[in-house]
Order: structure tokens, then C-alpha cells, then sequence
């Protein structure tokens, strides 16, 4: 019997179930809103990280350029093809321009790392506003957003060799432990930093991590103590860079924070110490050109790993701020990059009432060490003074008073930094930190309307990027003069390191030359302000133009090739005292990446260096370049350096189920060798899997007939004369049907040489040499078929037996089941029987 139904509860079910799936249909419907819907940020892995940073790159190629290590810097690849991908920002070829890096995803278990520094390029290449003109015009951003990307994608702390990259750097080494092998830049995203802060010499570089709280600044290793020289610097740079976060992160030497400190082999103390306390690296030759103003960002307590807590772009520019880990993180990087330079922009206001000048001032926080006044010397107090309450800048305006000429916004906000330094630490590096980075300070100056028609004074001339001592500067003033007003002389004035010089020049010396004077400034290192005075009836007219000066270097060079060496003699001409100076081999015709040269201390007038310089593993044509201080760099000669790796043609042949690719020939200028780098093949199987294998060299002797002969003719082809090393041979199974595709390269001097290509392009991926097909009936294997056809015969052959013998036996079975005897047999089978007897 069947129990009994509630009907009641069935129907109540139905319309619990009518209900929900209306509320889903109702969910799901596109309701419309007034604001923009943000777009949500998640993680990445390292090889979207690398695709996203290339599609920036292209969208704006007037300002970004994109490459990873291993084609910059000749550093390999991470397991599985894992790029360390770099992004450029700006224009690196200048070297006036401050350079700042941004790491992320040194440990890879700390995903919101490499989210951070990613979200900032793209704030930086897809934004438009104030702060973003500030940082593309006048900064170099070099932004890492993985150096470990093996440990990104699996969600370990350490890479593919099992080390920790933030354990790895050379100064106050970490010794051999879990974590590293007590030898210093071993894993890839160390040396790739290091190699890239000794490149471009770095102002600021900020290392995010998570799993604390907090901006650590040097030291973290042991004995070094707290305080650096530079500890008021770096106290002033975190304390803006943790108002910009909004989340009031405490900041201070790593060694200030319970159970951070005596980090050995940091990232923070080997950039900012290395030149510092060269005695403490692990070695001599891993010493840094100078003291970056290093970081290290801890944005949360926990690793990551969770999306809702990343927040938005839209959160960067928000009012109240986001203080999620990307809006947080970027307004961070702002900051750094505010502080690198200070600068200040003008505007003045006409009104019927007067006129106010209005000034911004980017890279402080304060009025300290500004002064405000007119042409005259007289103090002006601001009208107005605003101060962001997260980043550094500030905005003031003041009213003229009545006769004032002009008002002028001067002075060094930082001169507390260099006094504390040069009271204390008078020698500590080439440059310490950013206390170069505002000699001379701000002068910013406001000029009036005039209320009568006055003398227009132009001096032109001077380009500021490339004044140089020992070159003579040469000078022209143009002079316009109103009826009425008279020329009684002109003084130019040069004012340098608090020293002034004045050039007088009589009125017929102007007259005489139109109105135009053409002069040689008096200059020596330094920043310099020129101030052409000219003297009337009317009064004196002032007109400013500042530039700075550094000693001339003078470069000899002996011409390549001498044992593949370029060999060069530096010195300095009209320096007082000892210079730092780059000498530089570029690609010409672009930049592509610089090959650098020796940076070194030159002294002054008698002080000579020699260098040698390997060009070995140069290809192209280059430029040699030279500078002192932070102007542009004097060309000196070009040299053509003939491409030093090539590759043959790859012969590609099926035997079987085998591949073979080779024979494979490299030749280094006019002769076959055995190159001592990578000759790579990769085969993608079907399913997409990739298999890396080094092709083996075969010494040409070793190798059968047909091969020598086919290396023979590539060497004939390729131009070489003299005796062929051998040829590179490799044998490849392919069990799988289907399509495979082979790439391949050789790894040249400035990145990979394609297969078949013959080039030496500086970057270039592996080539995709082509693709093949391997069958299901795996035809391509010769005798297969015939062994196929004999087992078929033979199996034919086996029953064609068995039922011929079997045969007769069914016959009489059926005969006698169909004639049966009383006794129960067959009668054909008896009658047999009784024949059989006789």
C-alpha cells in the first residue's frame, strides 16, 4: 500500500522553487546605475604579467619599451620558459633624469607583490592627468612586477633552484643555509636587479612584499646597527611614501622591527650599501655605481591570495582614499617618484585688482628651506599655502607689492639632507642617495606686467644639457631698446657655488654689434646662473638663464678589433677636483639597451685612466658616449662590430617515429665552431607540451657521409673557409600522432640566433622553425606495411587448415543425425564401420 501524499507540502515545495528561480531571473537582470562600474583587479600569472607588460608597452612606444632578462641582460629563463619580463619608462638614454625602480614577487608566495607594481604601470601608461605628465616627463621607471616568476606560479617562497632571491644579494652575503648556497647573485631575480641597478644607476627602488606591516628602511643585516649616513633622507622619503598609502604604515630601519632584522644578502642594504661599505660585499666586483634610497614595502600581514582585498585603479585618485593593497601601493610609487626631484611650476594671475603669483611644488611637504620674495630682496609671506595631505606637494600665491618687478620662489628644501651628510659622512659614496639631485635648489620667478613699454632681453646660445667646462660656453644676448630709452652698458654675470663674476661690457661695444652681443660666459662646475644686466636710463633689466657645468672628458681610443678588445684612454680637462665619469658603448640608431663601460674616478687635469674594454660579444654598429654629472652625453666615434654568432639552415628529417634535426652548423666571424653557449631545440607535442633538449655537438669526423657533406655545404654557403669543427645532431622520438612544431635558437651576444635565420638580431624570440605531421598508421616507418600483410597471411593460412580438417567430421555428424538406428547410432555410421572391417 502506498503511503499518503501531502499535498499540501508538495505545493508548497512547487512555489519554493517558482520563487527562487524568479529571484535568480530577477538577479541576473542588467540594471543600469548612474557611476561607471569599476573594473575588478585579480591575479595574474608570470606569463600573463609578461603579455600585459608587452601590450603597454605597445600602446605607448613614444615612452615604454619592454624586454625580459634574458634579452637584456643575457640571464635564462625560468623552468618552463618563465621570463623575468622588464618595463622601461621614459627615456633611459637620458641620463638627467632620475631613475627609479619597482619590484615585485621576489618570493613568490607573496602574490599582491607583483599586483602592486603591475597596477602602477598601468596607472602610469593608461592614465592621463597631472601627476602622470610629472612622472613621464621628467623620470626613468624601470618596474619589475615578478623577479621570481617560477616562485609566482607556484605559490613558493623560493625559485627553481630552491633559493631565496631576497637572500641573494652581495652585500653582508647570507651564508649557506636553506634558503640560499652562501654564494651571492646565484638565482636570477638577484642578478637581474642588481645588473639592471648597476646599468641605470637607481634614485629610489621600492620592493613590495606582504606577511608584515610596514616601510623598512637600511639596515637589516647584522652589525651594521640602525643608522645610516642617510638616515634623515631616508626618514623624510618614508614618511611621504607612507602618507601617500593613507593606511599610516609605521617606517623605519629594518632593524627597528621585531623579527625583521638581520635580513643577510637584502635587496634594500646591498642597493643602498654596496657603494656605502664596499668592504662588506661578498666581492669587489659587485659593487654599484652608487646609494639608492632602497625599501622595502610590506603592504599587509597576511601573504595574498585574496581578490576582494586588491581593490581597483579607481581607488587611486578616490576621495576618501582606498586603502585597499593596488590604490594604496600606486599612490606609494607617486610619491617615490615625487620625491625623486623636486620641481616647481609658475602661473600669474592678472586681475583689474592686481596680480597674484601662484607657484606648485612637487617633491616636498613643506615650505622648509623655500623662500618667497621679489627681485629686490624683499620677503613676500604667502598668500595662500596649501599642503596634499598625502602627497608631496604644496601650492602657495602671493600678491606683488606695488613697484615689484617680478616675485621669485627660491631656495634648497633639502639642504638638510647634505648637511647632515657632509657634517657627518663627507666621503661616503659617488652619490649618496638624492643629495645631488637638487643642487641649486628651486628658482622659479614670476615676471610682472610691465606698466610702461621697457628693454626685452633674450639670451640665447646655451643649451643647459650640455654645458661643459673646458668646452667655453658661448653666450648671445639680443637687446630690444624702445624709443626713449638709452643703453649705458651691460654686465654679464655668471653666479656658481655661491661665487659671482661679472663680465662688463661698455654701450658701443652693444651698439656696435646691432643690439646683439656674442660673449664666452665664465663657468666652472657646477650649477650656474647666468644673468645678462642691462643698464639704462630707465633703469637695470635683469634676465636669468641657469644650466649645469661638469669637467670635459678627454677620450682616445684605438680602433676594434684588437683581440677583441676596444681599448680607451680617459681624462678630465678644467676640473678642480676629482670626477665620476661614464664612458658608454650604445647601439647607434636607437636605443636598445646599453652595453656599459667603466665607470670610474678620474682625476683633474694630469689624472689618466686606461681602459679595455670586451667587445667580444657586441654585434652591430655602436656609439661611444661619455659624461660626467647628469648632461647629455658627448659623442665620440662609432664603431661597426660584424656579428660575431651565426646559424645554418636546420635540416629537419622523419625516420620512423623519429625526428632528426641537424646537421646544425654555428659559425663565430669566418670560421665553424663549437659555440660554447646554448644550441636549444624545442618540439611542442600535439597536446602543447614542450620539450627543451640542447642538441649535442658531433666533431665533424664522427660524423656519417651524408651529414659531413650536407655541413660542408652549409659551411660554403655561409662564406667560411678553413676546417669544420662539426655539426650539432639531434635525435627526438615522436610516439604521439599528430601535428608537432619545432623552434629553435642559438644563443648569441645580445639574445637568441634563430635557426635558418643567419642574423644577429639584439632581441629576438626563438623562431618558429615549422610544423609536421605524424600519422595514426605511422606510415612514414618503412617495412611496417609488409610485416602487417605476412601476419594476415599466415592467420588466413591458420584457419583455411582448421576448417578443411574439420569439415568432413561435421558432415557425417549431420548425416546421422538425420538416418538414426534402434539402437540409437547412425546407419551411415555402421555401414562405414562394417566397410572399415572388411
Amino acid at each position: 500500500m502506498e503511503p499518503m501524499r501531502d499535498r499540501g507540502s508538495g505545493s508548497f515545495k512547487k512555489f519554493c522553487i517558482a520563487l527562487y528561480a524568479l529571484l535568480l531571473i530577477v538577479t541576473s537582470l542588467p540594471f543600469e546605475s548612474g557611476a561607471e562600474p569599476e573594473a575588478a583587479w585579480s591575479y595574474h600569472t608570470s606569463y600573463e604579467i609578461d603579455s600585459i607588460l608587452t601590450d603597454l608597452a605597445s600602446s605607448r612606444p613614444d615612452i615604454a619599451m619592454k624586454t625580459t632578462a634574458w634579452e637584456l641582460l643575457g640571464i635564462p629563463d625560468a623552468e618552463g620558459g618563465r621570463s623575468i619580463p622588464i618595463l622601461f619608462i621614459g627615456n633611459m638614454s637620458d641620463p638627467s633624469r632620475s631613475n627609479l625602480m619597482f619590484i615585485g614577487a621576489h618570493h613568490g608566495n607573496e602574490p599582491d607583490s607583483a599586483e602592486a607594481v603591475l597596477a602602477f604601470a598601468s596607472y602610469i601608461l593608461e592614465g592621463e592627468n597631472d601627476r602622470v605628465r610629472y612622472v613621464t616627463s621628467r623620470l626613468n621607471l624601470i618596474v619589475l612586477p615578478v623577479v621570481n616568476p617560477y616562485g609566482l606560479d607556484m605559490g613558493t617562497r623560493y625559485d627553481e633552484t630552491g633559493e631565496d632571491p631576497n637572500r641573494d644579494y652581495p652585500f653582508m652575503a647570507s651564508s649557506s643555509s636553506a634558503y640560499s648556497d652562501g654564494i651571492p647573485l646565484n638565482t636570477a631575480g638577484a642578478r637581474t636587479v642588481h645588473e639592471l641597478a648597476r646599468m641605470y644607476p637607481t634614485d629610489i627602488a621600492l620592493s613590495f612584499h606582504t606577511g608584515s606591516f610596514g616601510i623598512f628602511t637600511p639596515w637589516g643585516a647584522a652589525s651594521t646597527g640602525n643608522m645610516t649616513p642617510d638616515h634623515v633622507c631616508f626618514m623624510e622619503l618614508a614618511s611621504a611614501i607612507s602618507r601617500a598609502s593613507g593606511l599610516n604604515m609605521p617606517y623605519g630601519p629594518a632593524n627597528d622591527f621585531k623579527g625583521v632584522s638581520y635580513l643577510m644578502g637584502a635587496f634594500d642594504d646591498h642597493l643602498y650599501g654596496s657603494s656605502v661599505f664596499p668592504d662588506r660585499l661578498y666581492s669587489q666586483d659587485m659593487i654599484l655605481p652608487w646609494s639608492s634610497a632602497s625599501f622595502t614595502v610590506e603592504l599587509r600581514t597576511g601573504l595574498g591570495e585574496e581578490p576582494e582585498g586588491l581593490g581597483t585603479l579607481h581607488g587611486v585618485d578616490s576621495e576618501p582614499p582606498s586603502l585597499q593593497v593596488i590604490p594604496s601601493a600606486v599612490r606609494m610609487c607617486l610619491a617615490a617618484c615625487m620625491m625623486a626631484r623636486v620641481d616647481a611650476s609658475y602661473d600669474l594671475e592678472v586681475t583689474a585688482g592686481g596680480s597674484t603669483a601662484s607657484f606648485e611644488v612637487r617633491g616636498v611637504s613643506s615650505i622648509d628651506g623655500l623662500n618667497l620674495g621679489t627681485d629686490e630682496g624683499e620677503a613676500l609671506d604667502p598668500d595662500d599655502l596649501r599642503t596634499h595631505p598625502r602627497y608631496p606637494e604644496i601650492s602657495l600665491s602671493a600678491t606683488p607689492p606695488e613697484g615689484a618687478k617680478g616675485v621669485r620662489l627660491f631656495g634648497d628644501p633639502r639642504a638638510s639632507w647634505r648637511a647632515h651628510l657632509e657634517g657627518s659622512y663627507p666621503n661616503v659614496s659617488p652619490r649618496s642617495l638624492l643629495s645631488a639631485s637638487s643642487v641649486g635648489g628651486i628658482d622659479a620667478w614670476v615676471g610682472l606686467p610691465s606698466r610702461e613699454e621697457e628693454a626685452h632681453i633674450e639670451i640665447v646660445g646655451i643649451d643647459p644639457m650640455i654645458a661643459q667646462v673646458g668646452s667655453g660656453v658661448e653666450v648671445t644676448v639680443i637687446i630690444e631698446m624702445p624709443e626713449g630709452e638709452h643703453i649705458s652698458g651691460l654686465d654679464l654675470v655668471t653666479i656658481s657655488n655661491g661665487f659671482e663674476m661679472a663680465l662688463p661690457y661698455t654701450a658701443w661695444e652693444i651698439v656696435s654689434g646691432e643690439n646683439v652681443l656674442e660673449a664666452s660666459a665664465g663657468i666652472v662646475e657646477g650649477s650656474t646662473r647666468l644673468e645678462a644686466r642691462l643698464h639704462t636710463n630707465k633703469g637695470t633689466h635683469v634676465r636669468r638663464a641657469a644650466f649645469h657645468t661638469a669637467p670635459w672628458i678627454a677620450v682616445s681610443a684605438e680602433h676594434y678589433p684588437v683581440d677583441h678588445s676596444l681599448k680607451v684612454i680617459m681624462g678630465l680637462e678644467g676640473a678642480r677636483k676629482p670626477a665620476y665619469a661614464h664612458l658608454t658603448l650604445s647601439p647607434a640608431g636607437g636605443w636598445e639597451g646599453p652595453v656599459l663601460g667603466p665607470f670610474t674616478r678620474l682625476l683633474p687635469q694630469d689624472g689618466i685612466e686606461m681602459f679595455e674594454i670586451d667587445v667580444s660579444m657586441l654585434d652591430g654598429e655602436y656609439e661611444m658616449l661619455s659624461w660626467t654629472g647628469t648632461f647629455e652625453p658627448r659623442p665620440y666615434d662609432r664603431f661597426f662590430f660584424y656579428p660575431r654568432i651565426r646559424a645554418s639552415e636546420l635540416p629537419l628529417r622523419i625516420v620512423g617515429t623519429t625526428l632528426i634535426l641537424g646537421p646544425l652548423t654555428v659559425f663565430e666571424g669566418d670560421r665553424c665552431v663549437e659555440h660554447q653557449g646554448a644550441v636549444r631545440a624545442v618540439v611542442v607535442r600535439p597536446d602543447g607540451f614542450e620539450t627543451w633538449i640542447d642538441m649535442p655537438f658531433v666533431p665533424f669526423e664522427s660524423l656519417n657521409p651524408e651529414d659531413a657533406l650536407i655541413a660542408l655545404n652549409q659551411a660554403s654557403r655561409a662564406g667560411v673557409t678553413g676546417e669544420i669543427a662539426g655539426a650539432y645532431l639531434l635525435a627526438i622520438d615522436l610516439p604521439w600522432p599528430g601535428t608537432y612544431e619545432v623552434m629553435g635558437y642559438v644563443t648569441g651576444p645580445n639574445g637568441p640566433v634563430p635557426f635558418g635565420s643567419g642574423i644577429t638580431p639584439p632581441q629576438m624570440e626563438a623562431l618558429r622553425y615549422g610544423s609536421f605531421e605524424v600519422m595514426e598508421t605511422k606510415e612514414q616507418e618503412r617495412g611496417f606495411p609488409f610485416a602487417l600483410i605476412a601476419l594476415f597471411t599466415v592467420l588466413i593460412i591458420i584457419i583455411s587448415v582448421v576448417t578443411y580438417l574439420r569439415y568432413p567430421a561435421r558432415m557425417r555428424q549431420i548425416a546421422e543425425s538425420m538416418s538414426e538406428r534402434p539402437d540409437g547410432r547412425s546407419r551411415t555410421a555402421y555401414e562405414k564401420r562394417r566397410g572399415g572391417r572388411r
